[in-house]
C-alpha cells in the first residue's frame, strides 16, 4: 500500500508516493544514476567551462554533497546504464504525467548491497525558453529543465519504498543559464528525492 504525498514549489512540483510503513532511516545510501542525458551541452559548457566534456565530474560529487547536508547519512554514488541487466523496469502511472518508466535494482546482481537504494533513470537536461508579461512587455525567461523518474528500494525487505517522478525548471534572465542555475536545479532534485521521507534530516 502506498500514499501518495504532494507539496508545490515555484517551478515544477514534489511528486511521489511513500509507503507509510517505512519510517527508519538506513545508515548510508546507495545512489544510482541511470542513463543521464545533457541536451543543452553548450549551455553547460558555457555556464562551467572548466567541465567541458566533464558532467559528470561536476554532477555526481555536487550531489553527493547536496544528498549528504539534506540527509545527515553517508552517500555513495555511481553512474550506470540501465542496459547493463542489473536493473529491473516497470511502468509508473502518476496523477499529471503521461506512463513513465522507473528502474529497481535486481537483488540477485546486488547480493551484497544494503539498505537503501535511490535510483533515477533517464535523467535528462534540457535548455527551456519561457515568455512572461511585465508592465505590458515580453521579458524573456531562459532556463535549465531537468526530468527523470526514480524508485527508493529497500535491498533488505526487497521492497520498493517510494517512487516519484522529478519535473523541474530553474529560470534566469541571463541567456545562458550561470553556473548558479545549475546547482540550484541540483540541489532541487536532490531535496525532492529525499523530501516526505526518513532520509531528509530531522532537525
Amino acid at each position: 500500500m502506498v500514499i501518495t504525498l504532494f507539496a508545490g514549489c515555484a517551478q515544477g512540483g514534489l511528486h511521489k508516493q511513500v509507503s507509510p510503513e517505512w519510517k527508519t532511516p538506513p545508515s548510508g545510501l546507495t545512489v544510482y544514476v541511470l542513463d543521464l542525458k545533457v541536451q543543452n551541452g553548450n549551455d553547460f559548457s558555457k555556464a562551467l567551462p572548466d567541465y567541458v566534456g566533464k558532467f559528470n565530474d561536476w554532477f555526481l560529487p555536487l550531489m553527493t554533497q547536496d544528498m549528504v547536508s539534506l540527509s545527515g547519512l553517508e552517500v555513495n554514488m555511481l553512474p550506470e546504464v540501465s542496459r547493463s541487466g542489473k536493473f529491473v523496469r516497470s511502468k509508473k502511472k502518476m496523477k499529471g504525467y503521461m506512463d513513465f518508466m522507473v528502474s529497481n535494482p535486481n537483488p540477485e546482481k546486488f547480493s551484497d548491497l544494503k539498505g537503501i537504494v535511490v535510483t533515477i533513470s533517464g535523467l535528462t537536461f534540457n535548455r527551456h525558453v519561457s515568455v512572461k508579461r511585465h508592465n505590458g512587455n515580453k521579458v524573456y525567461f531562459y532556463g535549465v529543465q531537468a526530468y527523470a523518474g526514480y524508485t527508493i528500494y529497500s535491498m533488505d525487505t526487497k521492497k520498493e519504498v517510494a517512487f516519484g517522478k522529478i519535473d523541474i525548471l530553474e529560470e534566469s534572465q541571463d541567456f545562458v543559464p550561470g553556473e548558479d542555475v545549475w546547482n540550484k536545479l541540483v540541489r532541487r532534485i536532490s531535496n525532492e528525492i529525499l523530501a516526505e521521507t526518513p532520509l531528509i534530516r530531522q532537525l
